[in-house]
This record gives structure tokens, C-alpha cells and sequence, in this order.
């Protein structure tokens, strides 16, 4: 349970053991427990690196547990602050991408010279992706920021998918939270894990995108408008910028088939992302089209926000919500 604040579960089983038995040597918690000695001992390294246990002064324990209700909500208040600036990230990245492609826009005449391929519709995009796709040597990275997919498209994407992992090819794919409540999307990506490709997901994504072998990044030309066309980033100093920006977002996002995890304050992360949203100033329109979900879904969301906040409009939850720590 405590995983989401970097406590692997046998170190979780030995601080409940100690909080019910502070006396418990390592002996005795190893045989409590099922545990060999030596996995006591570095459960209890990992509780004292996280501030769990402190070093038992006057006993013959080896370790006494720190009150949870301080040591608990000091490692949720890290979470948070790393949480929030994760968050911070994937918006500076939103807005490096979106520079590059702007910047891409317009130099087109100099594509070439800045090591960026343009490709003018989808069927051009479409039959690009399939030639890189085939020679595919070591990994390929997805950034996908929509809900729902076509179902469709995604069955096409099957057999090269299957094709990539058997030949050994590492995947991993960023989806929106939102693809729990679609049922193709949801049935895809549990398959795609369940053949051993990495996927997570976050509450909210920037920019489609695929990176290919530390090589080729493939953005869409205009992100609000796919039939535009696309571009693929050859140049390695932008392509690293993109390679970083993934694993920055990555690191935060949740590994797809988990519970939805709530944080200190009892938000899930789309609670916490639409509060974000709506505190710049965007429409509910535009908050469902970031989140993936249906404008419905987004105004029930706001309105059992505005419930708990006790706050009669939107300019007093964002007072409230800033107030308790939730922005």
C-alpha cells in the first residue's frame, strides 16, 4: 500500500511488525514475519534512509519506528512537492514541443538544414511510421494524449506490436488516465502489457509523439489537427530534448493496471490536474479535451470538488482548493 512513497511492501510488513512490537529484535521479526535476517536488516536500512525507524539508543532493538502520523505525512508532503514538480515539467515541455513545432513551421523551406523531415498528410505520416517501424532495432517510445482510440486502428497496430517484442524490442507507451474508461483502449493496453511492452499512464500528456531507436522523433505539425501532417526530428540535440522530456513524465506516471492511488488530500491525480487547469484559466472544454474525458464527466468532477470544498462558484474553490494545498 505504501509503495507509491517508495516503500517496497516487505519493508511496509517489518515497520507494521515493529510499530505493534518496538522490542522485536531481528531474530525475532524474521521469524514474525517469514523473513530471512539478512532481509530484515535491509528492510530496516531502507525504513531509516525514508525516516521510519531511528536508531534504538538504550534497547536491544535494532530500530525504533518514527510515529506514522509524522513520518507518514513528511514522505506524502515529498511526494506531492515531487508530484507538483513533475507536473511543472510536463507543462514546460508541452510548451518546448510546441515551440519546436512552431519553430518548424516556420522555417519548412529550411527542414532539411535543421534535420527535420516534413510529411504533408496522414497518408504520407501513416506510411512513414510503417517504414521506420519495420527497421526498428532497440526501442520505441509513445507519447499518446487522446481518448478515445480507434478501435480500428488499434487492431492494426497488433500484428507490428507482436512483431516489435518478439523480435526483442523494448516499448513503452505514456496513455491519459482516461483509457480505464474505454473499453477497446483498455482491452489494448492490457494486452500490450500482458506481451511484456511497458505502459503507464498519466492524467494529463502534451503532444502526440514516437520516438524511435534514440534516432527519430515524430511529432504531429499542428497537435490540434493530425491531418495537417507531421514532422520527424533527425537532429540529435532536439531528439534528446524529446527523449528526456519522456522519461521525465514517465517517472511520474502511474504503471498501467494499478489501483488509482489518492494522495494526502484524497485526490486522484485527474481531480488534482483539472484543479491545475481550470486555475489557468482554460474552459471545461478544453480541460476534457486535455484529460480525455467527456465534458460531462469533467463538470461531475468539478462539481464533487466544489462539494468537498464547500464552495459555492469556481473563483471560491480555487481559493479554497489553493488554500488547503491542493493547487
Amino acid at each position: 500500500m505504501l509503495e507509491f512513497l517508495g516503500v517496497d511492501p516487505e519493508s511496509e510488513l517489518i515497520y507494521r511488525e515493529i510499530l505493534l512490537h518496538p522490542d522485536m529484535g531481528v531474530a525475532d521479526l524474521a521469524a514474525q514475519l517469514g523473513l530471512d535476517e539478512d532481509r530484515v536488516r535491509r528492510g530496516l536500512d531502507d525504513l531509516a534512509d525514508l525516516a521510519l525507524v531511528r536508531p534504538a539508543a538504550d534497547t536491544s532493538a535494532p530500530a525504533l519506528p518514527v510515529s506514522p502520523q509524522l513520518a507518514l505525512n513528511a514522505l506524502l508532503s515529498d511526494r506531492e512537492a515531487q508530484l507538483s514538480e513533475q507536473q511543472r515539467l510536463l507543462e514546460q515541455g508541452r510548451l518546448a514541443v510546441a515551440e519546436i513545432v512552431e519553430e518548424f513551421s516556420e522555417r519548412r523551406s529550411e527542414a532539411n538544414a535543421i534535420g527535420m523531415e516534413r510529411l504533408t498528410d496522414l497518408g504520407e505520416v501513416r506510411q512513414r511510421i510503417e517504414e521506420l517501424s519495420h527497421n526498428i532495432e532497440r526501442e520505441v517510445l509513445s507519447v499518446i494524449p487522446s481518448t478515445p482510440l480507434d478501435p480500428a486502428g488499434l487492431e492494426a497496430s497488433r500484428e507490428l506490436d507482436r512483431d516489435l517484442l518478439e523480435r526483442g524490442v523494448r516499448m513503452r507507451t505514456l496513455y491519459l488516465d482516461s483509457i480505464r474508461n474505454d473499453v477497446p483502449t483498455r482491452r489494448y493496453a492490457t494486452w500490450l502489457a500482458g506481451l511484456g511492452g511497458g505502459v503507464r499512464t498519466a492524467p494529463t500528456l502534451p503532444i502526440h509523439m514516437i520516438l524511435i531507436d534514440g534516432r527519430f522523433g515524430i511529432l504531429p505539425i499542428n497537435p490540434e489537427d493530425s491531418t495537417e501532417g507531421a514532422i520527424v526530428v533527425k537532429e540529435r540535440s532536439i531528439f534528446d530534448t524529446l527523449a528526456a522530456f519522456f522519461e521525465s513524465v514517465w517517472s511520474s506516471a502511474q504503471p498501467f493496471g494499478m489501483l488509482e492511488q489518492r494522495d494526502g488530500y484524497s485526490l486522484t491525480s485527474q481531480e488534482r490536474a483539472l484543479l491545475r487547469l481550470l486555475a489557468t484559466g482554460i474552459t471545461d472544454e478544453a480541460a476534457s479535451k486535455r484529460l480525455g474525458l467527456s465534458l460531462r464527466s469533467v463538470r461531475r468532477m468539478m462539481s464533487e470538488l466544489m462539494g468537498r470544498l464547500e464552495a459555492g462558484s469556481r473563483f471560491e474553490a480555487g481559493i479554497r482548493a489553493a488554500e488547503r494545498g491542493w493547487l
